[in-house]
């Protein structure tokens, strides 16, 4: 009995003493590995040691191993038949993990859902809103849904549209309006902006703005963009829709 206890606390200083050198080697790893893969070995390394420390803890109690995996075998099945959901989210975790689909720090999109991705579990995945709201989100999810990740990719192309009038519309407009959305900052020259002229009917001449930034610097872009068309637009006493609705009920 006196043994079992000692075999006991040997085993708990063992796992603190484990998540110490976990903890330095994965800091170590970090200058080696990077992004997924490092997230990767994390994970298996410290269950994998935690399952190695358990396994010994055990055979030194008097446990034969035989017993032990004859054990786990049927313990194995019974929680994947009264787990279903959870053993599913447990290998889709591994399958996020083990592949390029997400990662950390991605902004992705998963039904109403929308954030940045704060952690990638066994079980879930932890998005954090735009709203600073937190969401786990189950891993079996992820692989059989439809998810748009905004971040795969390192430039990503805005839109914007304006609408005018008829009149207001010229070949000068439109050259202007090119030469300043490619004289931005933040817009990349390759691709080439371009703007696309579509009729709407009983509106005007709609002017859809196609520009391409950084994945990174989207929001700002965009915002960008919109600032400096509306500007010109408006120095040019062009009025767009939202203009021209207002212009027509104070007349």
């Amino acid at each position: 009995m006196v043994f079992k206890i000692y075999v006991l606390l040997s085993l708990l200083a063992s796992l603190f003493i484990w998540q110490f050198i976990h903890q330095k080697l994965f800091l170590w790893l970090g200058h080696k590995i990077k992004g997924q893969r490092l997230f990767l070995v994390d994970k298996l390394s410290y269950y994998t040691g935690f399952i190695i420390l358990m396994m010994v803890a055990l055979k030194l109690t008097g446990a034969h191993l035989s017993d032990l995996l004859a054990t786990a075998g049927v313990v194995t099945v019974a929680i994947g038949f009264a787990a279903k959901t959870s053993v599913s989210h447990f290998i889709s975790g591994f399958i996020l993990l083990g592949t390029k689909l997400i990662k950390k720090g991605d902004i992705i999109e998963v039904g109403q859902f929308m954030g940045v991705i704060e952690n990638i579990d066994i079980f879930s995945t932890h998005l954090r809103t735009f709203d600073n709201i937190l969401i786990s989100l189950p891993n079996e999810k992820l692989l059989t849904e439809y998810v748009s990740n905004y971040s795969n990719y390192p430039i990503r192309r805005l839109s914007c549209e304006w609408i005018i009038k008829v009149e207001d519309l010229s070949d000068t407009l439109v050259e202007n309006l090119e030469q300043l959305i490619a004289g931005l900052p933040l817009v990349l020259v390759e691709p080439a902006p371009l703007i696309m002229i579509t009729s709407e009917p009983g509106k005007g001449i709609k002017l859809g703005m196609r520009a391409w930034c950084e994945s990174t610097q989207y929001v700002k872009a965009r915002n960008q963009v919109i600032i400096a068309v509306s500007k010109h637009l408006k120095e040019n006493h062009v009025l767009c829709y939202s203009e021209l609705a207002l212009y027509s009920q104070a007349h």
